[in-house]
This record gives structure tokens, C-alpha cells and sequence, in this order.
């Protein structure tokens, strides 16, 4: 809670006097930022709000610009922070929180371009790891993974997908259908087709949305390569379905 005011004062104080940014920079306000920051800062909703706010605050010092941009990566920690599977990260991650996530990296990305490659490949390493790591842990209930993936989803495609268009749409296109192929198979391999349909389709289509007709088109394809297999397989041979 002190980190969260204190940021908050900070970014006040930055701007109502832009011009105080640099003095503050020579004074170690940027470094003690960066070495107090850490992962396991992010207990509350206000210490989600004020790092992108602060670091966007900092930035108008050129100087402050490029120590943020060579110290600890905070937007590896927020990026993280949005896919965790953690149930108090769960919690706090609303979607106003989320929403209002994206939006200030939005802002921080749009008036700031030095920060749009760090950006575009934490995004991408979010989605990669997200659907390497998706159910390995045995001890994190699956219903925190689905979570995560409904987080994910209204991170990039809240605020109508203004985030993943300043990241670049083909950039975060181009990883998509990978990761929602790796998710399909896992959860195809730990539950009920049922569950697939109910817990990965909202996600999944709000993401699909962002690029309806390629992505439909490649999901589509990959559907029904993967229905066949199923289909052809002992398991999918020896159910009994009901019939209207």
C-alpha cells in the first residue's frame, strides 16, 4: 500500500511540474523505482494501477527513459502478472483492473515507442509460456489456468483490441493459433470435450474476433484435422451419444 501511494504522489507531482521529471531522475527517483519494484509487489489492485502510470511519468525525462528501458523489465512483470495462475493474482484482476491495464500500456507504447518492441515480445513470450506451461503444475487446479486464459483474452482484446493493435496485429496474430492449439490439445487430454466448449470458447472467440477471417479460417482447419483424429480414435468408437 505505501509503494502504490507513493507512486501515486510521485505521478502527481510529475504532472502538475513535467519539468521537476529530470531533477527527480538525477536525484535517484528512477533507479530506487526499479529496485523496489519486484514480482511480488503485485498484492493489490493499486499497485497494478500505479506502475504503468509511474513508468509512463518517468518517461519524460529522456534520461529516466533509457534507465527503464536498461534496468529491471517491469513490463516482463506486468505482462507475467496477467497470465499468472496464481488464485490471489486471479482475484485481484478484475476486469476493470485488466481494462484499465491495458489501457495505460496502451498510452505508455502509443507516447513512448521505445517501448514497443519489449512490448510486442513480452506479449509474446506471455502467450508462448502460457501454453507450454498450461496444467503441468498438479498442485494449481485447472480452473486457474481456464482463468488465466479469460485474462489473457480480455487484456488483448478489451477496449476494442487497442492494445493488440499497438503491439501489432500480425505479430500477435502470428503466435495465436499456435497457442490456442497447444491449449485445445491439453485440455482435450485432461477433460470432457464438454468442458472444452464451455470453459475455452469465450476466450477464444473474443481473440478470434480480432482477425475473424484469418484466424477463423486457421482454426477451422486445425478443428477439423483434430476432429478427425478424434473421431477415428477407440475411445470416440466405444461412447454412446444421445440423439434428438
Amino acid at each position: 500500500k505505501i509503494f502504490a501511494l507513493s507512486c501515486a504522489l510521485l505521478c502527481n507531482v510529475i504532472q502538475n511540474r513535467p519539468a521537476c521529471t529530470k531533477t527527480l531522475h538525477a536525484n535517484g527517483v528512477t533507479k530506487v523505482f526499479l529496485q523496489t519494484l519486484h514480482p511480488g509487489m503485485f498484492q493489490t489492485e493499486g499497485v497494478i494501477k500505479t506502475v504503468p502510470e509511474t513508468i509512463r511519468s518517468l518517461c519524460f525525462s529522456s534520461d529516466a527513459l533509457k534507465t527503464l528501458m536498461m534496468g529491471p523489465r517491469p513490463l516482463e512483470y506486468l505482462f507475467n502478472l496477467v497470465s499468472s495462475h496464481r488464485s490471489h493474482h486471479l482475484d485481484i484482476l478484475t476486469i476493470p483492473a485488466l481494462h484499465f491495464l491495458a489501457k495505460s500500456l496502451e498510452e505508455l507504447i502509443k507516447h513512448f515507442p521505445a517501448f514497443v518492441t519489449p512490448a510486442m515480445n513480452c506479449c509474446k513470450k506471455m502467450l508462448m509460456d502460457l501454453a507450454e506451461n498450461y496444467g503441468c503444475d498438479s498442485n494449481v487446479p485447472m480452473e486457474n489456468y481456464r482463468r488465466c486464459i479469460v485474462n489473457v483474452a480480455f487484456f488483448l482484446t478489451g477496449n476494442d483490441g487497442r492494445l493488440a493493435q499497438v503491439l501489432g496485429k500480425k505479430v500477435v496474430m502470428g503466435v495465436l493459433p499456435d497457442v490456442v492449439q497447444a491449449l485445445y490439445e491439453k485440455e482435450a487430454a485432461k477433460s470432457s470435450m464438454k468442458d472444452i466448449c464451455f470453459k475455452l470458447c469465450e476466450p477464444m472467440v473474443r481473440i478470434t474476433n480480432q482477425e475473424p477471417t484469418k484466424m477463423a479460417g486457421y482454426l477451422l482447419e486445425r478443428c477439423i484435422k483434430r476432429l478427425d483424429a478424434v473421431m477415428q480414435s477407440d475411445s470416440y468408437k466405444t461412447q454412446k451419444f444421445l440423439t434428438w
